[in-house]
């Protein structure tokens, strides 16, 4: 899922990140990947008032997004390659900015885009300062994996032993377990659980008030 994806992203070679709110105050320049929501508006920040703030968003998603950030990173070291009018203005502004900060939304871009996002934040870091927002992923799997971490210090899919705790993805991945009929039973928490939930039987947790999701495309024939 998109959660273990930027965990993957950040055991195999680390990350520089930020904060929303370092961000707010710091940032003179916001590069959004995707079509997630601006996290910050677009207003001078509050301690650097003179600089102001550019908001600039890379509209594409799959392998689309992974040649544009492979065309930036390239620019960027001083590669001689000519730049498409929609990522000249973005190599422009990277190369200009005191404190770039670029947003992603892990669900929408993937693991292999998040790791190239890393790789050209390391060459922005050689002569000024950015850092990467990861977006809330929504579904209350930040929240869940927030609880987890401060009650265990590991991430979901972590089994709690009698005498010691093991995290492993694979073993311990909800759709997996009901597939190989390991699980028969599910206790989902959220409003809207996922099609394989209807293989066993289910208990579900939602908001009060919460609207019934849309029924389900009939199967292609």
């Amino acid at each position: 899922g998109p959660a273990l994806a930027e965990l993957e992203v950040m055991r195999q070679g680390g990350w520089l990140v930020t904060t929303p709110l370092e961000a707010r105050a710091m940032a003179d320049l916001l590069l959004v990947l995707g079509t997630a929501p601006a996290p910050l508006p677009p207003t001078p920040p509050p301690l650097a008032p003179e600089r102001g703030r550019r908001l600039l968003r890379l509209s594409l998603t799959g392998e689309a997004l992974l040649i544009a950030l492979g065309r930036l990173r390239a620019h960027l070291k001083g590669r001689p390659l000519s730049l498409d009018p929609t990522l000249a203005p973005i190599a422009e502004a990277l190369a200009s900015a005191h404190f770039a900060v670029i947003a992603w939304q892990a669900g929408e871009v993937g693991a292999l885009a998040i790791e190239m996002v890393q790789g050209l934040l390391e060459e922005l870091n050689r002569g000024r300062r950015a850092f990467g927002l990861p977006l809330a992923i929504g579904g209350g799997v930040e929240g869940a994996l927030r609880a987890l971490a401060a009650v265990s210090g590991l991430p979901l899919r972590t089994r709690f032993q009698k005498d010691a705790l093991r995290h492993d993805p694979w073993r311990f991945a909800a759709e997996r377990l009901i597939a190989a009929g390991e699980a028969d039973l599910l206790l989902y928490i959220g409003a809207y659980p996922p099609p394989w939930a209807e293989r066993v039987p289910l208990i579900l947790i939602r908001p009060a008030g919460a609207e019934e999701p849309p029924p389900a495309p009939p199967p292609r024939p």
